[in-house]
Parts: C-alpha cells; structure tokens; sequence
C-alpha cells in the first residue's frame, strides 16, 4: 500500500514567520513585503485549500506588523491560522 501524500500535504501546516527586524520568511525563503507574501499564498491556496498556516513572530515584533500580516492570510482565503510566539 502506498500512502497519500496529498493528503499529508494538506496537513502540514504553511509557516510564516516575522522576524525581531520585522522580515517576513514563508517556510525557509525570505519574503520581500507583503504584496509578494500575497502572491505566494495565492498560489499555495490554490495548489491546495485545505492547507492551514502557523504565523511565528519573535516576541519583539510590533503587534500592528503581525496583525498586518495575519489580516494578508485571511484575506487570501484560509481560514485556519495559528498564532506562534517566540524568543
């Protein structure tokens, strides 16, 4: 039996992380602003909607920055967004 590996794509989770400096990363590639974060969630959303996504932010982050940011994700569509704090 083979497994469905779409099915394990729809569970893994997009990450997207703000960095103390306030750079934006989606997975490991760094992401010049939002309107380019835009465009490649657009793209991820419809290669497989189902997917989730956990938003990181370092402690540091300004609260407005990933509010900004969290507002872009709901805007493109999904609907299951995770908040993740760090140090």
């Amino acid at each position: 039996i083979q497994p469905d590996t779409s099915a394990k794509a729809r569970l893994d989770p997009i990450t997207i992380t703000v960095t103390a400096r306030e750079t934006l990363h989606l997975e490991k590639e760094r992401i010049e602003g939002l309107d380019a974060l835009q465009a490649r969630l657009t793209e991820l959303k419809a290669r497989d909607p189902e997917r989730r996504i956990i938003l990181k932010g370092d402690v540091t982050v300004r609260y407005g920055k990933m509010r900004e940011t969290f507002a872009l994700c709901q805007k493109v569509g999904f609907s299951g967004i995770s908040l993740s704090v760090g140090q």
